[in-house]
């Protein structure tokens, strides 16, 4: 397998993730065993990359039933290259963990793109408390990370292209 390092050409946009990808296995194995059977392709975006200003880190796309037939691939994740390479790697850990919770499998065996489990605005919830569901739960699970957390500094974003 080669190090994206070794095949980095300055003119390309999109080189693969062979790094991204042993991550991804080890978390598969863990954490993600609908995704054991997937195709999933691993590639860095290599010039920057934000969306209203804030830095992308990932993104994960589901492939459709045309791009399937053209390169087999189920899911496409793309890393921010820049984050990669200044991230610990706790951090780069934490962002493929996000990226592939994105990749899901429903019910009757087909392959999804999974929205997060949470949609709002800090402003909002600082005005009007925790008023839905998905804002409870994920409250709920901050504050447990919180009482037994070792690693504060994880912060990740996710993104579309």
């Amino acid at each position: 397998m080669l190090d994206s390092k070794e095949v980095f050409d300055v003119k390309e946009k999109y080189i693969p993730a062979p790094e991204v990808e042993k991550v991804a296995m080890e978390l598969i194995a863990k954490y993600h065993p609908h995704l054991a059977e997937a195709k999933i392709a691993y590639v860095f975006k290599k010039d920057s990359w934000s969306k209203n200003g804030k830095w992308i880190l990932g993104s994960a796309h589901k492939c459709s039933e045309k791009e399937k037939l053209l390169h087999g691939y189920d899911f496409i994740i793309t890393i921010n290259r820049d984050s990669w390479m200044l991230f610990t790697e706790d951090k780069r850990e934490a962002v493929v963990d996000h990226e592939l919770c994105h990749c899901g499998k429903s019910e009757d065996g087909k392959y999804i793109l999974v929205p997060h489990d949470i949609e709002d605005f800090a402003a909002v919830i600082r005005r009007h408390g925790l008023y839905k569901d998905d804002v409870r739960q994920f409250s709920m699970a901050i504050r447990q990370v919180s009482l037994f957390d070792t690693k504060p500094e994880l912060r990740v974003i996710g993104g579309s292209e």
